[in-house]
């Protein structure tokens, strides 16, 4: 699933990302997009989904975890592997208000989630990375993207859940928010700790509707809350999300490794200098939104933040594979600079690499 359709009229689009990725040793879902119609497109694709034996939740938003309550109701058994802090309180403040753009707090009682807090080996194939702090070309979009802090507006503590399958922190880094800017660093303090995070215990799901008419952002929004989180207090306030619940799956095939993420909303140069970190060398393949759309006209400023990025990118021999948050324009720049290492992504796309 992606914004835009690809070659084939039977595809859907819509806002959203999704990959199905087959390896030498799995079939599994990177995101789920905004909705069903990812299903209705693996279908028409001829994908399998009963194959699928895993599935990655990128980051807590609406548009990357849609499909994931249906897909748990019909393959219960499948592990979903997401950040600790995936389902907290994360709002836009884009139409003048804020509002609510996280996951259906419902997919926090699924009994086959594994909760990651840190760099995480899943097996020789897969692993998870996070903890990315840099902010060189940190996304201008991000500042409009916010968490609520206050009474009864965040999410389960993980102390309350029981250990099951889990996956052991490395250093667990502790944000300190700061209502600040998207060029400022956001500080994080190391606690030092390791913590053990299991499974939920099991609740009812409720299937969303497969109807193909697309709603409105602001519609699914409302209902996304009503299943979510609530201010009773009146005291909440909006901080710059740090995008913590941000996590990134690196796929080894023998000597070569491909990185997903879903919107790089912690900056696709940054998070490429936390993947050098841990594994010592440029990914073959990156696929990824770059988080560079605007609703309005670009600056300057736009334009060159995105060359900038671009220029940087184009020093590495990786081929990038881009869509869904990038935008159109912010794509041709790129394009321009680097040429055939950047492929556009489009719903129905397949990539044998």
């Amino acid at each position: 699933m992606e914004n835009s359709c690809g070659a084939d009229p039977q595809i859907h689009a819509e806002h959203g990302l999704s990959f199905y990725v087959e390896t030498e040793k799995h079939k599994l879902l990177v995101d789920t997009g905004q909705s069903d119609l990812t299903w209705e497109n693996a279908g028409w694709l001829g994908v399998d989904l009963s194959s699928v034996d895993l599935a990655i939740l990128s980051h807590g938003h609406y548009d990357h975890s849609g499909g994931l309550l249906t897909f748990a109701a019909r393959y219960p058994g499948v592990p979903i592997w997401l950040k600790d802090s995936a389902g907290g309180p994360y709002y836009s403040r884009k139409t003048g208000r804020e509002e609510y753009i996280g996951i259906d707090q419902r997919l926090l009682a699924l009994p086959q989630l594994h909760f990651t807090a840190g760099d995480c080996q899943i097996d020789e194939e897969l692993s998870l990375y996070s903890d990315v702090t840099g902010r060189i070309l940190w996304p201008a979009g991000n500042r409009v993207l916010l968490r609520k802090v206050g009474a009864h507006t965040e999410t389960l503590p993980m102390a309350q859940f029981g250990a099951g399958d889990c996956c052991v922190s490395q250093t667990e880094s502790e944000c300190l928010e700061q209502n600040i800017m998207a060029d400022i660093c956001i500080s994080r303090a190391q606690s030092g700790t390791e913590k053990i995070y299991g499974k939920r215990e099991q609740s009812g799901t409720e299937k969303i509707s497969d109807g193909c008419e697309q709603s409105s952002i602001g519609k699914m929004s409302n209902d996304r809350e009503q299943n979510g989180t609530e201010d009773v207090s009146g005291d909440a306030v909006y901080v710059q999300d740090d995008f913590a619940h941000e996590q990134y799956l690196v796929i080894r095939q023998r000597q070569d490794y491909y990185l997903f993420s879903g919107c790089a909303h912690n900056g696709i140069i940054n998070i490429l200098a936390r993947f050098r970190e841990i594994y010592g060398c440029d990914p073959k393949a990156v696929f990824s939104g770059f988080h560079m759309m605007k609703n309005g006209l670009y600056e300057d400023e736009d334009i060159a933040r995105v060359r900038q990025t671009a220029e940087i990118l184009a020093g590495s021999s990786t081929h990038f594979y881009t869509g869904h948050c990038t935008g159109e324009e912010a794509y041709g720049i790129m394009k321009e600079i680097l040429g055939p290492q950047l492929h556009h992504l489009h719903a129905g796309d397949i990539f044998d690499i």
